[in-house]
C-alpha cells in the first residue's frame, strides 16, 4: 500500500494533468477553425477574426509548468510519511486540473474562437458554448474600447450585442480586426456609435492641424 501511495505521489498529478489537458484538446480540435475558413483570404466583405499562434504557445507553456510543478510536488513527497504523500496528491490534483483547464481555455481561444464575416453575415465560434450567426443589421450596440491616446479613430476591442441577447467580442490580437472595425463603423446604424467616431475623427484631425 505504501509503495502504489509512493507511485501515486510521483506520477499521479502529472497523469491526471495530461489526460485532461488530451481530452481539452482533442475538444478544441473537433470544434476548430474548418479547412475552407483557413482559404479565406482577407478582403474587405469576407474575412476571418481569430487569434494568433501566441494563444496555442501560452497554453503549451502553462502546461509545461503545470507538469514542472507536479512534478517537484512528487519529488518532495519522496520518503515523507504516509499522510503528507496523501495531502501532497491531493495538491498535485487541485494543480493539475487548474492547468489543463487553464491549458483548455487557451488552447480552444487558438483553436476554436473565430467570427466569420461574409458581406452582411457574422458568424460567432466562441471558446465555450454554442456557435451563432447574426448579421451587422442585427447589432445593438457597439461598446469601443481605445487605450492610450483618446483621440483615436482606431479602438483596441469592441463588445456588440445584438438584438436577441447574444454578446461577443473582438480585440486587436484578432487577425482582420481593423477590417472588421471599418465594417462595423460603416454598416452598423446607430446613432450614438456613429456620434462617436465622428467626434474622434474630429478631435484627431484637430491635434493634426
Amino acid at each position: 500500500m505504501e509503495e502504489i501511495l509512493t507511485q501515486l505521489t510521483q506520477w499521479g498529478g502529472i497523469v491526471l494533468t495530461l489526460v485532461i489537458a488530451l481530452v481539452m484538446l482533442i475538444m478544441a480540435l473537433s470544434g476548430g477553425i474548418k479547412k475552407e475558413e483557413r482559404q479565406i483570404k482577407s478582403a474587405v466583405g469576407h474575412y476571418v477574426l481569430r487569434y494568433p499562434a501566441s494563444n496555442a504557445g501560452r497554453a503549451a507553456l502553462l502546461l509545461l509548468v503545470g507538469l514542472v510543478l507536479d512534478y517537484g510536488l512528487g519529488w518532495y513527497g519522496t520518503g515523507k510519511s504516509d499522510t503528507a504523500k496523501a495531502l501532497l496528491l491531493v495538491l498535485e490534483f487541485a494543480v493539475g486540473i487548474v492547468t489543463a483547464f487553464l491549458f483548455g481555455y487557451f488552447i480552444r481561444k487558438y483553436f476554436r474562437f473565430r467570427i466569420v464575416v461574409n458581406e452582411q453575415k457574422i458568424s460567432v465560434y466562441p471558446v465555450f458554448g454554442d456557435s451563432f450567426e447574426t448579421s451587422f443589421s442585427n447589432i445593438r450596440s457597439v461598446k469601443r474600447v481605445t487605450k492610450g491616446d483618446k483621440a483615436s479613430t482606431e479602438s483596441d476591442s469592441m463588445i456588440l450585442r445584438t438584438r436577441d441577447g447574444k454578446k461577443f467580442k473582438a480585440d486587436r490580437q484578432m487577425s482582420s480586426y481593423r477590417l472588421f472595425e471599418m465594417q462595423t463603423k460603416a454598416d452598423v446604424q446607430l446613432p450614438n456609435l456613429t456620434k462617436k467616431f465622428k467626434k474622434q475623427e474630429d478631435d484627431f484631425s484637430e491635434d493634426d492641424d
